[in-house]
């Protein structure tokens, strides 16, 4: 084997070290483990000049964890006095770039830079370094970069590389601005040549190339998630090694020696890495990807891994905190797979395809098989589609990376040229946007993943496993091992595949206990349930005959209807009204508005506008539809409904529902009876442009549901429609995007979840 792998213990030691940050009595017996194996070391005979004993490995394992030990003894902890909730005035820096949420706050990585005492008679600031996540209620003034505002600080207990969550109790004042530099006007011509290009090719373009994914939407930055797509629009390892391969390429095709390019490649690593900004995130990955790129290309995997165990031994020295933050772990991994198995992969692929191509796919195979349990660990989920994209996007990548880049170094001098190659680099992006979201709505598109430390384990052993395999495959010599592993590698990953997925189906999903609002994925139809508490839900509407409307309220834990409102008579409102009376679920009141048909649902009882019931904690008042509606269109007898969510005594949120009213209805009932601002609204008439605007300018809603079937044939929802929407500020959810819809709120923010899977 070619490559060698004591450098990992030498990492490993120091990773766990820094991951447990033991206390500095364990360096007497890590001491003395060395001695002993430095002692057994000296006596070793070797049978050749560069044969290693066995206990080499345990050895700088204990080298390294000692030395994390010792640094950790010198290096004075940064650390808030007091209790560990705590409010101080506080000057911060945000670390990435943060848009604002619906209600206006934004929230993000921050750094806390000094704090004041909260002792009066000390008006000292203290200077302290914390890596902290910062909620503002308000956006501060663009281009602000220290502020200066008072927080109230809770310790984060969980792990990870914040030490804080912060909340801003006051309005922040700027103590500093950002200077525009060459990089953020360069940066800034971007958007002005995207103009006209496709959405998600215009929105994922600027993170493809340096990391800003401030222009995606929840939908999409969920999307590329679920589908292990989100790496590609964060500046990571593999990143960096591929645009560090392709500079290198391009410069040895000019005919330069391999020093020469070598050198030139790692300086256009170094200018993209100026160019993005020196965040620690980036420079890290710009380390991993130069030692990944050098590996790849050399083959030498041997001295590069040594390097990488290395440098990760540094930068956990200089920050032990990297030890649990996923970005440190994705580079580290990253490079690993690169080094591991990039040449070899690189190898086989180019047989059948270009070498450039080749060299793309393999980095981003490589680096998608070693980071697996990360990503099980940060999505909780498994799709099966994962690999095909990433398969699909590999050699899109060097394109949207060759192209986009040069149109940003071009945009000042060659406009017209600058914004042609902009265009050309925004297809291939649009492309894998279109097909995260197309993948998300596929069957079993998430599969849920065992919880907890078993689930985290099992991904480990996925990944290490089928690297060992992997690694035998690529570097065996003995003709039996070669075919032995020729065999096992293919029925490993059947085997694995049919077991992981079958079982997963057994899994339910994981649901909030705390929801407030649900609407369940019915299809082409309206189904939404509000918890009531202790078991009970409140039902508006059922969906059409064979809805997943049973399954939804099952694995809601809904185990009895009290009230059921019923907006009006089409099936797609009533139509598995008659599953629910089968079902055994115990069903008190049903509701029904004027002008429904009573011979439909005799034991109904009629709503009148003004009317009002309900609990102290949830309440209801019927807005409409308006007495002595003559239309003979049932859907102008809707149900027009204000529900209410209180917390001791103050009301949270607010939800108007008004079933399928058509627009011309829900202007007259709006010049009789305004309706107030809402939390959230559901859109009339699935989002159909006859369901109208009016009600949407009226209340004003922070969330926009909408309940619609997947490709339905009436072309629900209208994009006027959700260009009003937009338009108010409100964010809009989608069941044949988001599949079932959980709304839960509480004194400081609304929280969503989404299940893309019909609920069961």
């Amino acid at each position: 084997m070619s490559t060698d792998l004591r450098g990992l213990w030498l990492l490993t030691g120091a990773w766990v070290c820094a991951l447990l940050r033991p206390d500095p009595i364990v360096a007497a017996p890590l001491a003395a483990v060395i001695f002993v194996l430095t002692v057994l070391l000296l006596r070793q005979r070797h049978a050749t000049g560069y044969a290693a004993p066995w206990f080499t490995a345990p050895l700088l394992l204990a080298l390294a964890a000692l030395a994390m030990v010792g640094l950790s003894v010198v290096q004075p902890q940064c650390e808030l006095p007091g209790p560990a909730e705590q409010s101080r005035r506080a000057r911060v820096e945000f670390r990435e770039i943060v848009a604002p949420k619906i209600d206006g706050r934004v929230q993000g990585r921050a750094q806390l830079l000094a704090y004041r005492q909260s002792d009066q008679h000390s008006p000292a600031w203290q200077s302290c370094t914390l890596d902290i996540y910062l909620t503002l209620p308000k956006a501060p003034p663009e281009h602000a970069q220290t502020l200066e505002v008072l927080l109230s600080l809770e310790r984060n207990d969980t792990g990870g590389s914040i030490d804080w969550w912060a909340r801003g109790l006051s309005e922040p004042s700027v103590l500093s601005y950002r200077t525009s530099s060459i990089a953020d006007r360069v940066k800034a011509r971007l958007p002005a040549m995207l103009e006209g290009a496709p959405e998600q090719g215009r929105a994922l373009l600027p993170g493809m190339l340096y990391g800003d994914r401030s222009g995606q939407d929840e939908e999409l930055s969920a999307a590329m998630k679920l589908t292990g797509l989100s790496h590609l629009t964060a500046v990571s390892g593999s990143n960096c090694a591929l645009l560090t391969a392709l500079a290198l390429r391009c410069l040895r095709a000019l005919g330069l020696g391999r020093w020469s390019s070598g050198l030139g490649a790692l300086s256009v690593l170094g200018l993209f890495v100026v160019f993005v900004g020196p965040d620690p995130s980036v420079l890290r990955a710009g380390v991993m990807g130069a030692i990944g790129a050098v590996a790849l290309l050399s083959g030498r995997g041997r001295g590069s891994l040594g390097v990488l165990s290395f440098s990760g031994c540094i930068l956990l020295a200089v920050n032990p905190s990297l030890a649990t933050e996923p970005g440190f772990a994705l580079s580290m991994l990253a490079t690993l797979g690169i080094i591991l198995f990039g040449t070899g992969l690189s190898d086989a692929l180019g047989r059948w395809m270009p070498n450039l191509l080749a060299q793309a796919t393999a980095i981003c195979l490589a680096a998608q098989l070693t980071c697996l349990p990360i990503i099980i660990a940060l999505s909780g989920s498994l799709s099966p589609y994962t690999v095909p994209l990433n398969l699909m996007a590999a050699p899109l990548v060097p394109g949207i990376t060759v192209l986009g880049l040069f149109a940003l170094l071009l945009a000042g001098a060659l406009a017209p040229l600058a914004q042609v190659l902009a265009h050309m680099a925004v297809w291939p992006a649009e492309l894998i946007g279109r097909a995260a979201l197309h993948a998300v709505n596929l069957p079993g598109a998430a599969r849920p993943w065992p919880e907890g430390a078993a689930g985290l384990w099992l991904a480990v052993a996925v990944s290490l496993g089928l690297s060992v395999i992997l690694l035998g495959r690529l570097h065996a010599e003995r003709p039996v091992a070669q075919r032995i592993l020729r065999f096992a590698l293919p029925m490993t990953l059947v085997v694995l595949v049919a077991a992981m997925f079958p079982l997963s189906l057994l899994l339910p999903p994981k649901l909030p206990s705390d929801w407030d609002i649900a609407l369940c994925d019915v299809g082409q139809g309206d189904g939404m349930v509000l918890n009531a508490g202790s078991g009970a839900g409140w039902l508006i509407d059922t969906g059409p005959p064979e809805s997943e409307i049973l399954g939804c309220l099952r694995s809601l834990g809904v185990r009895e209807l009290p009230w059921v409102f019923l907006s009006h008579e089409h099936a797609d409102h009533i139509g598995a009204l008659p599953q629910l009376r089968t079902s055994g679920l115990p069903i008190g009141k049903i509701f029904i508005p004027e002008g429904f048909d009573p011979s439909l649902v005799p034991e109904a009882t009629v709503l009148r506008q003004g009317e009002r019931g309900g609990t102290p904690e949830l309440s209801y008042a019927v807005l409409g539809p308006t007495p002595g509606e003559s239309s003979s269109n049932p859907n102008d007898h809707s149900l027009v409904l204000r529900f209410e969510f209180d917390t001791a005594g103050e009301s949270v949120a607010s939800l108007v529902t008004a079933g399928d009213m058509e627009q011309e209805s829900m202007a007259a009932l709006l010049r009789r009876r305004p309706i107030a601002p809402a939390t959230v609204l559901k859109a009339s008439h699935h989002g159909a442009r006859n369901g109208g605007a009016d009600i949407i300018e009226a209340v004003r809603p922070q969330l926009f549901l909408i309940s619609v079937g997947a490709q339905n044939s009436y072309g629900h929802p209208h994009a006027q429609i959700l260009d009003r929407a937009r338009a108010v500020g409100a964010r809009i959810l989608r069941t044949d995007h988001s599949g079932t819809v959980l709304v839960t709120f509480d004194a400081e923010q609304i929280r969503v979840n989404t299940i893309r899977w019909p609920v069961r």
